[in-house]
């Protein structure tokens, strides 16, 4: 759900839209509503189709984009710690270290593989229209191998990036030890 309508009086009497955060102001919009009473209405008919250029299918503008979304994702921690939760802090990447320096080596390469292996399963799910889509087009079980093998690295580069946006956040908090918000 990435396009919304908004009353505009309903809008003003919660404040406007904060001019603080450059991503992630709709979320904060409807917690804002939600929370003096407004009703937000979905409904799954209506969809908006983004016409965007071909520079940005690229590994680099995913990877640069996740960054900037785990950034904003923690800075809406700020505003809404009750809604994003742990969840606007690197909580995987905290895990990942936790791991590859408290634990034994053979075992700490089990546990991340099981693990990691779990998360992206669960991941690949959530999108496994896009998933079957990508397969269909493969005619070899090479070619659906290798397609595999670029959706997973995808999904741990999608992964890894958001949370290192969540450290850049952290840090630029840190930096200037004042709220944004």
């Amino acid at each position: 759900m990435a396009n919304r309508i908004y009353r505009r009086s309903a809008v003003q009497s919660v404040g406007n839209f904060d001019n603080n955060l450059r991503w992630l102001e709709f979320p904060d919009m409807d917690w804002k509503l939600k929370k003096t009473g407004y009703k937000i209405i979905v409904d799954e008919r209506c969809f908006v189709f983004h016409l965007k250029s071909p520079q940005r299918f690229t590994l680099k503008h995913l990877i640069r984009k996740r960054i900037q979304y785990g950034y904003w994702y923690h800075m809406l921690f700020y505003t809404h710690p009750n809604k994003v939760n742990l969840g606007g802090w690197p909580i995987k990447l905290v895990f990942l270290i936790l791991v590859l320096f408290l634990i034994p080596f053979p075992l700490q390469l089990y546990l991340i593989l099981v693990i990691s292996s779990i998360y992206l399963t669960i991941r690949v799910y959530r999108r496994k229209e896009c998933f079957v889509a990508c397969l269909k087009c493969m005619n070899s079980f090479t070619g659906k191998l290798k397609a595999v093998a670029v959706i997973l690295l995808i999904e741990v580069l999608d992964v890894a990036s958001s949370e290192i946006g969540k450290v850049n956040g952290i840090l630029g908090k840190l930096k200037h030890k004042t709220h944004v918000f």
